[in-house]
């Protein structure tokens, strides 16, 4: 993933595409920020986990340029997401996580929210967000 993302980098240095390597060298050195603050190389986790903290920043900058009325801001925002989102896997649908999440209950056989949390977190990891599988646990544990 980050090999396709440093490529990707190259390849629109040859195009010229100036807008597209600025958003591309920001998320490299975020990721190699990130890489360094923990000690460890590059993986696939830490490129995922640093695209989805600029992709939440990113969105929160394009609804502040709505509300503000800027749309030369709104437009740039959008392009930063599209070029985001190439790099990221699709996320799990809600049911799909309804579905794993009730298949580790299961297998935990526990109504313990903290370990279901934790486990989940730790199968599902960079799939889903955390904000949905905390409200899908919430609400199998109420038998909802």
């Amino acid at each position: 993933m980050y090999q396709n993302l440093r490529a990707e980098i190259i390849s629109a240095m040859k195009q010229k595409d100036n807008e597209t390597v600025k958003v591309l060298r920001y998320l490299d050195a975020g990721i190699q920020n990130a890489a360094m603050k923990i000690n460890k190389p590059i993986d696939n986790n830490i490129v995922i986990q640093v695209l989805k903290s600029e992709l939440s920043k990113v969105k929160e900058e394009f609804q502040n340029s709505i509300k503000y009325n800027k749309p030369e801001i709104s437009k740039q925002k959008v392009f930063e997401e599209s070029i985001i989102k190439k790099y990221l896997p699709k996320d799990l649908t809600e049911e799909e996580i309804k579905i794993r999440v009730s298949e580790i209950i299961k297998e935990l056989n526990s109504d313990n929210f903290g370990l279901i949390m934790k486990t989940v977190k730790s199968t599902l990891g960079n799939l889903v967000d955390m904000k949905i599988v905390s409200k899908i646990v919430k609400d199998l544990l109420n038998g909802k």
